[in-house]
């Protein structure tokens, strides 16, 4: 149980902000440290492993796992508000709003001095409906109950936009953009809100430039089921073969050279480099487990296995054919000849 309130410390601290500052390490040292926690509670799972496991797989919008998970969670521990509150934050994104709204309500019940978070998914879930005025109801409530959590801020600039409020918009942008410390782009901003519909995902991208951010809503990857390969395309298309792509975040290129047997090679830059330790060079295995690419690098301590999509917009040249979806950004890249 500690293993697992470890690792949903750390997934928090690198969700929200604070405890990276707090503990002058990287967002990314955060993300490590939560899986390095995570893979050693999964050995015995309680309620709080299960309320990590599930958000980490819906950021690679792996939909159904972060809804089973948060069950399981709710399972064996009913009268756990915050079990409640992992599985609302499943349902709103996996496009079940309405259920997200009685996950919400539960927990307020059971935990009624803790109300910002079920509040702002509530009103999360109103905007995934389109019900901006009750959106904004709802996530106002959240924020004044607790003014320091900042990401409640982009939903809500993104529905006061769409009503046409675009002062009171720039301003809860601004809010949003101090959890940042500086202004993001959209593909940034949309790594962190996994939509399953992307009608609800054009919604907010647009509700969001509405309000100010700059580039346009076309910059962001849009995901879907349709577009994810399965175990045995992965396996044919990067084992046996060298793919390379770009850091979303530093913009660094990068190399992994598999064999057909899955012995593995990284190559990148040490001073900003991908989703694991600051290396030049790493050597790993790398393995397909169901229709999950999975990867164990001898520099890490754990393992990671990901999703992979088609990319129908990405090119060669752009490096940009296929996207791998790890816990720390969407991360393209293409096969090399």
């Amino acid at each position: 149980r500690a293993r697992g309130a470890l690792a949903l410390t750390y997934w928090m601290g690198s969700e929200f902000g604070g405890l990276f500052r707090i503990l002058e390490i990287s967002w990314r040292e955060l993300r490590q440290r939560s899986r390095k926690y995570f893979d050693l509670a999964m050995k015995d799972p309680t309620s709080v492993t299960y309320m990590v496991a599930s958000p980490t797989v819906l950021k690679q919008r792996r939909y159904d796992e972060a809804i089973a998970y948060a069950e399981r969670a709710v399972a064996l521990d009913p009268n756990n508000a915050e079990a409640h509150r992992a599985l609302a934050y499943a349902l709103f994104y996996a496009n079940r709003p309405e259920e997200a709204i009685e996950s919400a309500k539960r927990a307020l019940r059971l935990d009624p001095n803790n109300r910002a978070i079920p509040l702002q998914y509530i009103g999360r879930a109103h905007f995934a409906m389109g019900n901006f005025e009750q959106a904004v109801s709802f996530i106002e409530r959240a924020r004044d109950l607790n003014p320091k959590v900042t990401p409640h801020s982009a939903m809500l600039a993104a529905a006061l936009a769409h009503l046409g409020r675009d002062e009171e918009a720039r301003v809860a942008l601004e809010q949003y953009n101090q959890g940042w410390g500086y202004s993001p782009s959209v593909g940034e901003v949309m790594y962190f809100w996994p939509f399953k519909d992307p009608v609800v995902a054009k919604r907010f991208a647009e509700g969001l430039v509405k309000a100010g951010l700059s580039p346009p809503p076309s910059g962001y990857y849009v995901l879907s089921d349709k577009k994810r390969l399965a175990g045995d395309e992965i396996r044919a298309l990067v084992f046996g073969r060298t793919v390379t792509g770009f850091d979303p975040w530093s913009g660094e290129q990068w190399w992994i050279e598999r064999s057909k047997e899955g012995q593995s090679t990284w190559r990148g830059t040490a001073e900003k480099s991908w989703s694991g330790p600051r290396v030049e060079a790493d050597s790993g295995t790398n393995w397909v487990d169901a229709d999950l690419l999975c990867e164990r690098w001898d520099a890490q301590d754990f393992q990671v296995c990901l999703p992979v999509f088609r990319n129908p917009e990405g090119t060669t040249e752009d490096k940009n054919e296929y996207l791998a979806i790890y816990d720390t950004g969407i991360y393209p890249w293409s096969p090399m000849e």
